[in-house]
């Protein structure tokens, strides 16, 4: 099944569906958008705090907020879907959880973070878990007729 991924006023460029390895390129291609997007907000974030993030969960939570903002617009945009989590356990979420609106966002508290990174001025990580809305690529209709 070829997709088309741009549409020039002659000419239209067709891509197939499927990467060789198997995976969904407008899959491939989202995730992509996405951490792009999620690297741009905690820049963002840093250049319009130019005095200092303070290594406290006040400023994760600063970061979640910022990230759940740019989670919300895929969801809206029907990339992003309530789903069943199947990967490992990410923070609090475990495989067979619900991840509502297709993201969820975990960091650890700055209390248990290690003195090393501490000292070396490191944030403590901030995890995403994504479940993608998938995509539609066939639609079988049943018929049924009684005379």
């Amino acid at each position: 099944m070829l997709l088309p991924l741009f549409r020039f006023d002659t000419h239209t460029l067709l891509e197939k569906g499927s990467t060789p390895s198997g995976y969904r390129f407008d899959e491939v291609l989202y995730l992509d958008m996405i951490a792009e997007d999620l690297q741009n907000a905690a820049v963002s974030l840093l250049a319009d705090n130019p005095d200092k993030m303070p290594q406290t969960d006040d400023a994760s939570a600063q970061f979640m907020n910022a990230f759940s903002s740019v989670l919300i617009s895929y969801t809206n945009r029907g990339i992003l879907a309530t789903a069943k989590w199947r990967g490992n356990t990410v923070g609090r979420i475990s495989s067979g959880d619900y991840i509502e609106n297709g993201f969820a966002l975990w960091a650890d508290s700055y209390d248990n973070q290690s003195e090393a990174d501490r000292a070396a001025h490191k944030a403590v990580p901030i995890q995403v878990a994504l479940t993608l809305a998938g995509s539609l690529e066939s639609v079988v209709i049943t018929v049924n007729v009684r005379v």
